[in-house]
């Protein structure tokens, strides 16, 4: 829907362009008529994509991830062979 309304943009301004160059109201029109068409496509699309966002189940906002604890160093007993 987005690129059918960009198309009846793209010629509406064409139209108009041509309207304007060869001083003819038939283009002018026509580009007045080409660019409500553009904009009624363009609310139609917008109104279906809220309306299918409308009726997607929405999500809960993730929860914050449990802290970590951060890893305690143990004492090393004196005793143990091999430390100095």
């Amino acid at each position: 829907m987005y690129a059918a309304s960009l198309v009846f943009l793209l010629g509406a301004a064409a139209s108009l362009y041509l309207g304007f160059r060869h001083g003819r109201l038939t283009f002018v029109f026509a580009s007045i008529a080409a660019s409500m068409l553009s904009m009624l496509f363009l609310g139609v699309s917008i109104l279906r994509r809220r309306s299918v966002e409308a009726l997607a189940p929405r999500q809960p906002f993730p929860s914050a991830p449990p802290e970590e604890e951060t890893p305690v160093a143990h004492d090393v007993p004196e005793d143990t062979p091999g430390t100095a």
